[in-house]
């Protein structure tokens, strides 16, 4: 503001003009003495503070006031609240900023007294900036103060659920840990210690980790996953009756075939340890039903390895090398052989060889299956004319038939030869 005063050069003037006026002056003694003219009465005026004939004439600059009602502007900074001033402390104070106006945050000039260390841009510019918080504090992450234009999204004084300690909003793959917002690890991509939602790899927890080890993941076992999150697999040593394990071994044993099954005669698993030879689901060139070798006299008809029947040996089914003999060229020989087998005597008949033992007769023809006694029956007979009394088809191995009469129904106990 500027400071109006009166220059000395119009106080000279106005005293000019009043001597010239015939204004009077006072005397030594106090009366009214007449205006003088010329060189000697007339007095030059002088410069205030200087002397002159009349005495000295006192300094009315300053904060005279110009003249008869006139102002003066206000000066900031002279203690005195003028005019518009709201205030005035003479200097910044932690009330009055320096230009004379209250001291308050955000009116973009900085006050040290009234504790601000910025406001606004420090230029004039209020409000809050990149380098200055609202408050007047300078920008700093983890004062409590939220300044977005400093790239504050938030500012908890400290890591939050909510705020990262860069106070930025907690995201996984930010490279920040916030185990209070629920992170264990954060890295920008999946590895073998850390899931892509930033959790700990753990089998169960649904997310499928490769890189730390996982198949799959699931809270239980399925078909497709095994509870340690890995793909089934006979021999891993985890049975998983979803996937048909009834075992699971790296190799077979008595009570589990290799490929993690039960032991099982027909399951097509061979198994040494459970006593199988083989095992081919079935008869086969090599194999018996029983999961035994191929062996002529085994006791197993295996019609696919060419075997007819089982003997020598069986009563009533003569074989030869296991196969059934046909009847032709000569049925009676065959039947005489067959015979031979099993009883100490074999006699030709009508239609027929009849075995016996002693003391048995060849005559004897009923009686219950039981007695011991055989009829080969070398030649259809439907009408029962043979030495047996019944009807029989060539290659027949009759029982004895009760009761004792011609053309009854005799047992038919088995086979010599094949028609």
């Amino acid at each position: 503001m500027r400071d109006l005063r009166v220059p000395s050069v119009l106080n000279t003037t106005l005293l000019g003009l009043l001597t010239v006026g015939g204004l009077s002056s006072c005397g030594d003694d106090g009366t009214a003495g007449a205006a003088t003219t010329g060189d000697a009465a007339t007095e030059t005026a002088q410069p205030s503070g200087t002397e002159s004939s009349g005495g000295t004439t006192p300094n009315t600059s300053g904060d005279t006031e110009a003249g008869s009602g006139g102002t003066t502007d206000a000066i900031c900074g002279n203690g005195v609240v003028e005019q518009d001033e709201d205030c005035d402390d003479a200097g910044e104070s932690a009330r009055c900023d320096d230009d004379c106006t209250t001291a308050t945050c955000g009116d973009g000039v900085v006050n040290n007294m009234a504790g601000e260390v910025c406001d606004g841009s420090g230029a004039g510019t209020p409000g809050e900036t990149a380098v200055c918080d609202a408050d007047c504090t300078p920008a700093d992450c983890g004062d409590g103060v939220v300044n977005a234009a400093a790239g504050e999204d938030c500012d908890d004084a400290g890591q939050t659920a909510a705020c990262d300690v860069d106070c930025t909003a907690p995201m996984c793959g930010d490279g920040l840990i916030n185990p209070l917002a629920g992170e264990d690890c954060d890295a920008t991509e999946q590895t073998a210690l850390c899931d892509v939602d930033c959790t700990a790899p753990m089998c169960g927890d649904g997310l499928v980790n490769p890189l730390a080890g996982e198949d799959c993941d699931v809270t239980e076992q399925t078909a497709l996953c095994e509870v340690d999150c890995t793909a089934p697999m006979c021999g891993d040593g985890l049975i998983n009756s979803l996937a048909g394990e009834d075992c699971d071994v790296t190799a077979e044993t008595e009570l589990c075939d290799a490929d993690c099954t039960a032991p099982m005669c027909g399951d097509g698993v061979p198994n040494m340890a459970a006593g199988e030879t083989c095992d081919d689901a079935g008869d086969s060139m090599n194999c018996d039903a029983d999961c035994t070798a191929v062996e002529c006299g085994d006791g197993v008809t295996n019609a696919v390895a060419g075997e007819t029947c089982e003997g020598p040996g069986v009563p009533d089914d003569p074989c030869v090398d296991c196969r059934v003999q046909a009847c032709d060229p000569d049925p009676l020989a065959i039947a005489l052989a067959a015979c031979g087998l099993h009883w100490s005597t074999c006699t030709a008949v009508d239609g027929g060889v009849v075995g016996f033992d002693p003391p048995s007769s060849a005559g004897s023809n009923c009686g219950p299956p039981t007695n011991p006694w055989r009829f080969y029956c070398t030649v259809d007979n439907a009408d029962g004319t043979n030495h047996n009394c019944a009807p029989c088809l060539a290659g027949e191995i009759i029982g004895p038939h009760d009761p004792c009469n011609c053309n009854a129904v005799a047992p038919v106990l088995g086979s010599f030869c094949a028609p």
